[in-house]
């Protein structure tokens, strides 16, 4: 697997619920500077993110082409504060509303759950090199969710 260069990464691990990456204003700011085209801000409040464990690139069986690469997600994430060189991210979770919400999905958020596919395991991906107990670390690369 080649070394691939992620622009986002861990830069620092404040407490047991915060993430800091490198990035920030400073950044928004110089691709402004580079490209007075955008809208709006590339990294805002609220931007959801993933810290990952870099994986396999996949390719296209027909055209043999390369479709991007399939990542182990450690944890997802949301940006809580931008601040001038990095920025801080959170995991953000979803509760039921109010005493509706605990007792009938109706009022409230639900959980979804997966259902195992019939698949041929011989085409299952190689994820042995991942480990998936693994913690975030000073780092880690990260990616947007776009």
């Amino acid at each position: 697997m080649e070394d691939r260069k992620f622009q986002f990464y861990v830069v620092a691990i404040p407490d047991e619920f915060t993430i800091l990456v490198n990035g920030g204003r400073n950044y928004n700011e110089s691709i402004y500077e580079s490209n007075l085209q955008y809208i709006e801000e590339p990294i805002k409040v609220g931007d959801s993110l993933s810290v990952v464990i870099p994986g396999t690139e996949i390719f296209d069986p027909k055209t043999k082409s390369s479709l991007g690469f399939y990542d182990y997600v450690k944890e997802s994430l949301e940006v809580t504060k931008i601040h001038w060189d990095f920025f801080e991210c959170a995991k953000i979770t979803k509760t039921p509303n109010g005493v509706l919400g605990s007792l009938s999905p109706m009022f409230g958020s639900s959980e979804n759950k997966l259902a195992e596919l019939k698949v041929n395991n011989k085409d299952l991906i190689d994820t042995d090199s991942f480990d998936f107990s693994e913690k975030i670390s000073i780092g880690d690369p990260v990616r947007f969710n776009y």
